[in-house]
């Protein structure tokens, strides 16, 4: 298995390796920040997620099985899923890094729900091998300036105005921002840009 890289969730092959370890229709792996908004995410298939906010308040950081949940509170219930297994692994960066199984058809097993318990220290010292964010000093100085009025909340436009550059340019700056930070939106770029390293 790959030595964690700086700024992934985990490494690919670990990945890989995570959605095949007891079998799921779905799995996606999620960092989730202390309010509970999606920083980045990856899914096998792509979940096509609308809503970055995925829970009211912090995400818990230890291995669930949604089978064992009250059955009004089971989040299988609103997915259409027949079972679920999340595991919650804390990160240095204060985020926390999801691993989500989902099943449509059949419930896990304990034998399956073993196997994760079993692995949950190996992932836990990948996650902490790769949450380290990428310091905000790898950008341009047009990056970090793009960045600082997006964090206020202004538009694109409003940003291409300010700094008398195109759209494009912004949108441009924008994209190298998120592959230099690891991330995949505005949000979670302001925030890396503001987290300190």
């Amino acid at each position: 298995m790959a030595e964690p890289e700086p700024g992934a969730m985990l490494p690919l092959d670990a990945i890989e390796a995570a959605a095949d370890l007891v079998g799921a229709d779905l799995f996606g792996v999620f960092e989730i920040d202390s309010t509970g908004y999606v920083v980045r995410l990856a899914s096998y298939p792509d979940l096509g997620l609308q809503d970055p906010q995925v829970c009211d308040g912090p995400v818990p950081t230890r291995l669930v099985h949604d089978a064992t949940q009250p059955h009004e509170d089971r989040a299988s219930r609103r997915f259409g899923l027949r079972d679920i297994v999340w595991l919650g692994l804390a990160t240095t960066s204060g985020t926390v890094v999801q691993l989500g199984y989902n099943r449509r058809r059949r419930f896990f097993s304990e034998q399956e729900i073993a196997v994760l318990t079993m692995v949950e220290p190996a992932i836990r010292r990948l996650v902490r091998g790769c949450a380290q964010p990428h310091p905000p000093d790898v950008l341009s100085r047009s990056e970090r300036r793009v960045l600082a009025l997006v964090s206020t909340g202004a538009s694109n436009r409003e940003v291409a105005e300010e700094l008398v550059v195109t759209v494009a340019t912004v949108r441009k700056h924008l994209e190298n921002a998120y592959r230099k930070l690891g991330v995949t939106n505005r949000t979670a770029a302001a925030l890396a840009l503001r987290t300190p390293s």
